[in-house]
């Protein structure tokens, strides 16, 4: 339960407001945690901290950051690796005890007294550093009134997947520059754009400085 309220943009009361009466309908709003549960049931004779790691590796992993790495590094020309998911690495991780991989606030412990011997004590102690995209930012600033227009366009609109007020609620808070509501945002616009490109098989791109330059 954690696991999923961290790891969600909207919970399911927010997916009831957001959505159209009709999609409600047509859909389930549970059906993620329906399917995080059956991952997490995959190992419930786990410790709750190789469980979730299990569903970073099932879900997050696949789906998120390893998509972004290798469309990153393929835009470049670049074949890149990952040498912490070999699977032996792996296989030998979900075999540590929990303590090894998380001492109190300490993250990958066992890892951090492997190196020490081998690291400045800088490197070996340093806090785990994040590469965030400043999402909120530009969804409150240079790209609020595209992603507005974007998304309240008569095609957006016809799709009936959204209600008209609860969206307009949300380009409201999202103005607000408040980080939650803006990566809510981005989510909308994430998949109307996907859906302009790989159903509608128009593009999409946004023009620079947030005009609405989409098709």
């Amino acid at each position: 339960e954690h696991y999923f309220g961290a790891g969600r943009l909207f919970d399911d009361r927010e997916k009831l407001l957001l959505l159209d009466p009709a999609m409600v309908r047509r859909c389930d709003p549970a059906d993620a945690r329906r399917l995080t549960g059956e991952l997490a049931a995959r190992v419930s004779h786990l410790s709750s901290l190789d469980q979730m790691l299990y569903l970073d590796m099932m879900l997050w992993l696949p789906d998120d950051v390893l998509l972004k790495v290798d469309k990153v590094g393929m835009a470049h020309a670049l074949e890149l690796r990952v040498p912490y998911l070999d699977h032996r690495l792996v296989e030998f991780a979900f075999r540590c005890p929990p303590d090894l991989k998380m001492r109190g606030a300490v993250s990958k412990y066992v890892l951090r007294r492997a190196l020490a011997p081998l690291l400045p004590e800088r490197f070996v102690n340093r806090p785990k550093v994040s590469f965030p995209v400043p999402i909120t930012g530009l969804m409150a600033g240079p790209f609020y009134r595209w992603a507005a227009d974007l998304l309240t366009d008569r095609r957006a609109l016809e799709r009936g997947y959204f209600s008209r007020r609860a969206l307009d609620g949300l380009l409201e808070r999202a103005a607000s520059g408040r980080r939650w509501f803006g990566r809510q945002l981005f989510a909308l616009v994430m998949l109307e754009l996907w859906h302009r490109t790989f159903i509608d098989r128009t593009a999409a791109l946004p023009v620079a400085g947030g005009g609405a330059g989409f098709g």
